[in-house]
């Protein structure tokens, strides 16, 4: 049994947005030939329907809990930077850590940090990158003229996590052709959002675009120059990897395995005081290397597939079977 929250939403949005790691995961396992199938975070009465050999819960959340007390053998992946410091749910969180037979870790950084804050993890960790389906590939590197209009794409929920106040906060010392376009499915923030940029006197050069997939979020990253992040935590993120393998220069924050993720393909931003805008000015002044450099990094992104993830994962869930 697989349980994430993409596999909770309904049929018609599965459809309408990118597939998670988790979905993919499911998606893949069948594909070979496994018996898995996919369960939602919130979905906890699928524990007593049948009997899982294997169960792994990504995200933490009451279905890792649950998982953690009843499951013989649970596999937990965490997608986070982020702990509780204190109280019940910290109480929650060492229960799942404690109790998972194995935790996967999207990046070596995410491994050798989990390791650091909880020992007794060492000897049940193990590091299987996401696996990503590519919206689109680029067969040559971008370039940029320095003088057209270049494109901030930033790509997400419109949530306090990720911070995307930032990205409009960053445009006021940009120079007046570098705009910003957002697209994300998750609009909690959007009537704050457009407030701020109005404050900010950049109204008109932020795009509040919306939800896209498949040819729609394609078009998107072809038309763009650069990926923004400004994340306060992520694990491997997705985008990262699209917007990679499309081609595109990444600014991001320096969080979870994302360094090892971007490499020379764009600039990692400290998380406490660095800036975004001198992290664009400077891709920009040099857009001809870190298009290259971004180029390449794609191509070796791309052999993260989402078959290689599985079956990674099914060679996990042999060893925990044959224990």
């Amino acid at each position: 049994m697989i349980a994430g929250g993409f596999l909770g939403r309904s049929k018609q949005e599965q459809v309408e947005l990118q597939p998670s790691p988790e979905a993919l995961l499911v998606e893949e396992l069948g594909a070979l030939g496994e018996d898995a199938r996919g369960v939602g975070l919130n979905q906890w009465r699928e524990f007593f329907r049948l009997r899982d050999d294997i169960v792994h819960v990504h995200h933490m959340s009451k279905m890792a809990v649950l998982a953690a007390l009843v499951s013989g053998r649970f596999v937990f992946t965490h997608h986070s930077g982020l702990y509780a410091a204190r109280g019940v749910r910290r109480f929650a969180e060492q229960l799942v850590w404690r109790r998972a037979s194995c935790v996967v870790c999207l990046s070596e950084s995410e491994e050798c940090e989990k390791q650091k804050r909880h020992s007794f993890l060492r000897g049940r960790t193990v590091v299987i990158p996401n696996g990503v389906r590519p919206v689109t590939r680029c067969t040559r590197a971008r370039s940029w003229d320095g003088e057209s209009e270049f494109v901030i794409a930033q790509v997400g929920q419109l949530i306090p996590l990720k911070r995307v106040e930032l990205g409009l906060e960053a445009l006021v010392h940009l120079p007046c052709n570098f705009v910003l376009e957002l697209t994300y499915h998750n609009d909690a923030l959007e009537g704050e959002l457009r407030r701020l940029a109005e404050l900010l006197g950049v109204s008109g050069r932020v795009r509040f675009l919306g939800a896209a997939h498949g040819e729609g979020l394609a078009t998107r990253y072809e038309r763009a120059s650069l990926l923004l992040l400004t994340s306060e935590t992520e694990s491997l993120p997705s985008v990262i990897s699209e917007a990679l393998m499309a081609g595109l220069p990444v600014v991001a924050t320096a969080v979870g395995g994302v360094q090892e993720q971007v490499s020379e393909g764009g600039i990692c931003v400290p998380l406490a005081g660095g800036s975004y805008a001198e992290a664009i000015l400077k891709v920009a002044a040099e857009y001809d290397r870190y298009a290259s450099s971004a180029f390449e990094r794609g191509r070796v992104i791309s052999q993260w597939t989402s078959r290689s993830m599985a079956k990674a994962h099914v060679r996990l869930y042999k060893r925990l079977l044959e224990r």
